[in-house]
C-alpha cells in the first residue's frame, strides 16, 4: 500500500526535465524492480525497457523516487526488504 505516489504534475515535470525536447516517437514501456527501504522509500533498478536508446528507464527511476510505501502491510508485517515492480507506460497516444 502506497503512502505517497507522484502526482501527474510531478510526473510531467520529471519527464520534461529528463527527456527535454527529445523526440521519443511512439514512446515505450519500462519495468522497475524495487526494494522497500527503511522509511518506505524505494531502491530501484531497471528490470526491462522496450526501447533503451530513449533512456526512458532513467525517467522511470527519477519518478520512482517519489513513491513511498507503508512500512507495514495490512496484516501488520514489515514491508522493509520486500520487492515490488513498478510499470511505466510512456507510449504516446494520439
Amino acid at each position: 500500500r502506497w503512502v505517497r505516489q507522484p502526482t501527474s504534475a510531478e510526473r510531467n515535470e520529471i519527464f520534461s526535465r529528463t527527456q527535454g525536447a527529445r523526440d521519443i516517437g511512439r514512446g515505450g514501456d519500462v519495468v522497475l524492480l524495487c526494494q522497500v527501504r527503511q522509511g518506505g522509500t524505494l531502491s530501484c533498478m531497471i528490470d526491462s525497457e522496450t526501447r533503451p536508446r530513449l533512456r526512458l528507464g532513467e525517467t522511470a527511476l527519477a519518478i520512482a523516487q517519489r513513491y513511498v510505501m507503508a512500512t507495514t502491510d495490512f496484516d501488520g508485517y514489515a514491508t522493509v526488504g520486500r520487492w515490488v515492480r513498478l510499470t511505466f507506460d510512456f507510449n504516446v497516444r494520439r
